[in-house]
């Protein structure tokens, strides 16, 4: 430890303000974080990773590229390793300096380094076959936002299609013989938080998590009805954090419920439409209520009102079709019906009503 401190105790006194305005200490310091990335130890390659990075030298750009091509073998070494903390501390470097990598190098790493890779990726306006078949795996909810703002940000029409498929389409029908006060639901959820440590001796490196609601300090990643920010959790030099595994954003759960991807994909719809958020809502998760009279005008009244709502699903996907964003004809769609019994007077249980399929045009 003392040899490491030694070697790199310039390189942390150039990051000062009062030593940044030396030449020649920047050129030592160059010279210094390029010895320590051709050391054979881990640790001094993390910290030549994390000096190049807050140095912010173009210089160091293709050599840090190279270090994470090169580093491909060790995608799948065991979480906080020494290993492990290298990769990390070479996404940090490339984050911190900015600019494109290419997506080759970045692949090999996609399913352990989500959050950095798509950090990066998000710098690129291309990567459409990428994004979807990256959308299709298991994401975090922070993830998932983060492709589909890429794939809405590059105006993809095969990305409304896609929505469009995947939205619950619903008509809630609550039926009532008397007026009888609404209903509601709610829930809670409780986890403990592991704690995330490097090795003894490398330097303070970054962790990265995908939110929807930025706290302070975060950073804007990707524009889209729900903008993505990514937060930097700084895992100190031999200290240790505290990490959410789930990915769960409380600000989202409290103003979605935990239905909060489909509200996401109503927001999609909306701007790709376009329409307003709440005519969308309205249009995709439609309630009605039913005075019951008898089984006869019940199924009359749900018949009308599944009917309406196909035709208004019809004409929204029209206009979207006007709108550049693809022909979505053939693509079947079922609207599911939902019941709430609040009958107090009636004993025969409500008919039963399939659901409406139908194939757009």
């Amino acid at each position: 430890m003392c040899r490491i401190m030694v070697a790199i105790l310039p390189s942390l006194l150039f990051l000062c303000p009062r030593f940044s305005q030396s030449p020649r200490i920047a050129e030592q310091e160059t010279v210094r974080t390029k010895q320590l990335f051709q050391s054979v130890r881990w640790v001094d390659k993390a910290w030549g990773a994390y000096l190049a990075g807050h140095l912010h030298s173009q210089v160091f750009r293709e050599p840090l590229i190279e270090a994470l091509r090169l580093a491909e073998p060790l995608h799948n070494v065991p979480m906080d390793g020494e290993e492990y903390a290298y990769v990390q501390s070479l996404f940090e470097a490339l984050i911190e300096l900015g600019g494109i990598v290419p997506f080759e190098v970045l692949k090999p790493f996609e399913n352990r380094w989500r959050p950095e890779v798509l950090i990066l990726m998000a710098r690129d306006s291309g990567n459409e076959d990428t994004l979807f078949a990256m959308r299709d795996e298991q994401l975090s909810d922070g993830e998932w936002l983060t492709v589909n703002n890429l794939l809405f940000k590059i105006g993809s029409g095969r990305f409304f299609a896609k929505t469009l498929a995947e939205v619950d389409i619903t008509h809630d029908f609550v039926v009532k013989d008397v007026d009888t006060p609404g209903y509601g639901r709610g829930g809670d959820r409780a986890w403990s938080s592991p704690m995330r440590h490097f090795p003894k001796g490398f330097p303070p490196i970054a962790l990265y998590r995908l939110v929807a609601w930025p706290a302070e300090g975060d950073l804007l990643l990707v524009h889209g009805p729900h903008n993505v920010y990514y937060r930097r959790i700084i895992v100190p030099v031999d200290g240790s954090v505290s990490w959410d595994p789930t990915g769960w954003d409380d600000k989202m759960i409290q103003e979605f419920g935990f239905c909060y991807r489909q509200e996401f994909r109503l927001e999609y719809l909306a701007q790709l439409g376009p329409m307003s958020v709440d005519d969308v809502r309205r249009l995709f998760e439609t309630g009605t209520t039913i005075h019951w009279l008898n089984a006869q005008e019940f199924m009359l009244e749900v018949e009308t009102q599944l009917s309406a709502q196909e035709t208004a699903i019809r004409s929204f996907v029209a206009n979207a079709r006007q709108h550049g964003m693809g022909d979505v004809s053939g693509m079947p769609l079922k609207i599911v019906s939902r019941f709430l019994d609040l009958r107090q007077n009636a004993h025969d249980a409500l008919p039963a009503v399939a659901a409406r399929e139908f194939v757009l045009d």
